[in-house]
């Protein structure tokens, strides 16, 4: 599956990228392997490997260049649907342990990015986030949303009209949530990666498909690869399933909630001023998926229109160019856009039911598949690092029931 296209921002203005290992076969030096090497299979690696697991990657293409170079870096503890929409979905006190699990995974990803980031590359920043209300339904929305985080003992706090419009916002009111993170994603996969072959022995194989496992009559399995055209066969005890959005077909049949989505982005050129233009990352509750954030290097990152489907032609990378411009002018009052410099489409995928697919294959308790759905897609895949860390020790942690494959 063609996953992005157009001109991609993250990969033109990351620094250093990771590289491949000598190829593997018949090892049996590995504890797990791993497959895909974007966002959730980075983080899966780098905390198996630093918990002192044998650990390989492999990669159909390279490190990051998947549906991680079109993440927009948005790391944000609240998915699109809020406490009290789970509440009623899922229970109140599933509700509950999803939206704290949420919570400290923020807080866990913002400890990686420490561990890995180097003193003079600016891979990320911690910021707030708002939610903007631009009609009375969604100012209600809000309020709700707001006693329900409140309960939790989460920060948030609801600012105004004229609270937002000091901040050259338009809307109705807006929930700020904290602590949230403005991330380089590809840059940080990238650090993962590059911190984790030199620190804890972490072995990647780029250009290397995954093809398909069996499990052996005397226990583990064996892992069917394809390099360079020539078959390889690795043995591990465990297999974990990476892929994201463009999941194997065999994988792919187990996953019947699953639904693909195009979604848009466009990136202004910088504006030549040491102060960002926005105070806060901001989305709009109308539409979930319709944003603006800054970037480092003081752009706006503008991006949403989504639509279903999973296939793209090159004319979708400025498509929605001219309708995502308006909705930033529009959202943002007293302020001169600079024009797009950048612009792309890419795949994204989410479950009818807002919850990710992470949990065993059903047909072997040794394969566990992480697809970090939604768009809340990299706090999920944290998540994912999680559950399989537990897995790896012998248990599954409290809560992974929900976003189980068997659904």
């Amino acid at each position: 599956m063609k996953l992005h296209t157009g001109r991609l921002f993250w990969p033109d203005v990351s620094g250093d990228v990771a590289g491949s290992d000598e190829p593997a076969s018949g090892s049996t030096a590995f504890d797990v392997v791993i497959v895909g090497a974007g966002m959730s299979g980075m983080l899966c690696a780098y905390r198996l490997a630093k918990a002192g697991y044998g650990v390989l990657v492999v990669e159909r293409d390279r490190v990051g260049a998947g549906s991680t170079a079109a993440n927009t870096g948005l790391i944000q503890y609240m998915s699109d649907a809020g406490v009290h929409e789970y509440a009623k979905q899922i229970g109140k006190e599933n509700a509950e342990i999803f939206y704290e699990w949420s919570h400290d995974a923020v807080d866990t990803l913002q400890d990686m990015i420490s561990e890995v980031k180097e003193p003079d590359v600016r891979i990320s920043e911690s910021t707030d986030s708002l939610l903007v209300a631009t009609d009375m339904k969604s100012r209600a929305y809000l309020k709700h949303e707001k006693t329900a985080q409140e309960a939790l003992g989460f920060d948030v706090e609801l600012f105004s009209q004229s609270e937002l419009g000091a901040e050259h916002i338009n809307g109705m009111a807006a929930l700020s949530t904290s602590p949230d993170i403005a991330l380089n994603p590809y840059a940080f996969v990238h650090r993962l990666a590059i911190t984790a072959r030199s620190t804890f022995n972490l072995k990647i194989m780029e250009n290397c498909r995954f093809v398909s496992y069996r499990k052996n009559p005397a226990g583990g399995l064996s892992i069917n690869l394809l390099l360079n055209g020539k078959r390889h066969r690795i043995w591990s005890p465990r297999l974990i399933v990476c892929t994201g959005y463009d999941t194997p077909r065999t994988m792919s049949r187990k996953l019947p909630l699953m639904e693909h989505y195009r979604t848009f982005v466009v990136v202004t050129e910088a504006i030549g001023s040491k102060k960002s233009l926005l105070p806060a990352m901001v989305w709009e509750k109308k539409d979930a998926y319709t944003y603006v954030r800054n970037t480092f290097d003081r752009r706006l990152m503008i991006g949403g229109l989504d639509e279903k489907g999973k296939t793209l032609s090159v004319d979708d990378a400025e498509k929605n160019q001219a309708k995502l411009m308006h909705f930033a002018a529009s959202l943002l009052s007293d302020t001169t856009l600079k024009p797009p410099a950048y612009s792309y489409a890419a795949i994204f995928g989410e479950s009818k039911d807002n919850l990710p697919y992470m949990g065993l294959d059903p047909a072997s308790d040794d394969v566990l598949i992480i697809a970090g759905l939604g768009g809340n897609g990299t706090v999920y895949s944290v998540i994912g690092s999680d559950i399989a860390l537990h897995w790896m020790r012998g248990r599954m942690p409290e809560g992974a029931s929900l976003f189980k494959i068997d659904r």
